[in-house]
């Protein structure tokens, strides 16, 4: 009845529809710059030698609320490509632009944020499936299925975000590599190669189908798609809370405090839990974004608006930082930093870790030295476009 009632309140002609995506799209870029302000401290944290412990409230929530920001950019790409189809109404140059998206993330996730995260050129022993290969493959598997209805695409990614675990089982038929490559991630040998899932596919893919659909739910008139906003995006927080309540109150360790059992949900790969946990808050949050102005505000839409420029230039900037906080620390920079980050780091050289404020401290200042780029960009970008700048 909600997806019945939800397809018969959609505004019917193209003007409407494009004034409203555009209205609604803000919302989404202040959550996700919010989400890559996390990732930023994710990064950090990665260079600090710090390693999340539920038994360390501080590190486990550190590293907790930066797990919002994978979901973030998958489920907002979907949307993002929903909204864009009904301003456009071309479906074959939507095709071509997810192609090409995708292709160029996946090279880039190859090549400069391989060796971004690394500070090394080992190409042969590690080459590093990321965020950035996840995102690609998924707009390419989009792109697949973009003749297909929306509420069909929907359909499909609930059903591999409900049931991966048993869909995981047919492919078992397929080589390890495949397998590894799909779902549980790890080391896959590719002739001379070495390439290190960090992000397997299933269920991001998923993720990704639900947030196509979801933009049929932005292009709603102002009042109802607030009203499912919060009705979805509340429903699927409440049904975390009460599921992993139980849960927590059934394990057999004790000695965890409920909160963080609750919050400790697997996510490589991702588990149902986990997704319900960083999606119901996300589509919950988009009518409090809609309100939302000033200075702060405009602050995560300037990053929001260009994720992936963001991610490709604070990654480097962080690693560097880092370097440079090794250096102050101990007159060198430790060779720990040119390890392969982050998937199969050296162990961590006694004397190395960090203090937890010096991560928030160097991430914000990453955060500082990156938003006057990205607010140049997304200027530029919008006044005097390259076509180019479309893919990143």
């Amino acid at each position: 009845m909600l997806i019945k009632n939800m397809t018969a309140d959609r505004p019917v002609t193209p003007s409407a529809t494009q004034v409203v995506g555009a209205h609604a799209t803000r919302s989404l870029d202040v959550l996700l710059g919010a989400a890559l302000t996390l990732l930023t401290v994710g990064t950090v944290f990665t260079f600090s030698g710090l390693h999340a412990d539920v038994q360390d409230p501080p590190l486990f929530l550190t590293d907790w609320l930066s797990g919002f920001a994978p979901t973030a950019l998958a489920f907002v790409s979907g949307v993002v490509v929903c909204l864009r189809q009904g301003r456009e109404g071309d479906m074959r140059a939507t095709r071509r632009f997810l192609v090409m998206r995708g292709l160029f993330l996946i090279i880039l996730q190859l090549t400069w944020l391989r060796t971004a995260w690394t500070f090394n050129f080992n190409y042969y022993d590690y080459e590093l499936a990321g965020l950035m290969w996840m995102l690609g493959w998924s707009l390419l598997t989009l792109a697949a299925c973009i003749r297909l209805a929306p509420l069909a695409i929907g359909s499909l990614g609930l059903l591999m975000l409900a049931v991966h675990q048993a869909i995981v089982l047919l492919v078992y038929a397929f080589p390890r590599s495949v397998y590894r490559i799909l779902y549980v991630g790890g080391r896959v040998d590719l002739g001379p190669f070495s390439l290190e899932v960090y992000y397997s596919l299933i269920p991001w893919v998923g993720v990704i189908l639900v947030g196509y659909f979801f933009g049929t739910v932005m292009r709603l008139p102002d009042a109802r798609r607030r009203k499912y906003c919060f009705r979805i995006g509340l429903g699927i927080t409440l049904a975390f809370l009460i599921i992993s309540i139980i849960r927590a109150s059934l394990s057999e360790t004790q000695d965890i405090p409920l909160v963080l059992a609750m919050l400790a949900q697997k996510a490589t790969p991702p588990s149902q839990l986990f997704l319900m946990m960083t999606i119901g808050p996300l589509i919950a949050l988009i009518p409090v974004a809609e309100e939302l102005s000033g200075a702060i505000s405009e602050f995560f839409a300037t990053l929001g608006s260009v994720p992936f420029f963001y991610y490709v230039i604070q990654l480097p900037l962080a690693h560097a930082l880092a370097c440079a906080v090794s250096w102050a620390r101990t007159g060198k920079v430790d060779q720990w930093l040119f390890g392969n980050h982050p998937a199969e780091p050296p162990a961590v050289p006694a004397g190395y870790s960090w203090d937890l404020w010096q991560v928030y401290a160097v991430a914000v200042v990453v955060i500082a030295l990156t938003y006057p780029a990205a607010r140049i960009y997304r200027k530029r970008k919008a006044e005097n476009p390259s076509s180019w700048m479309t893919y990143l």
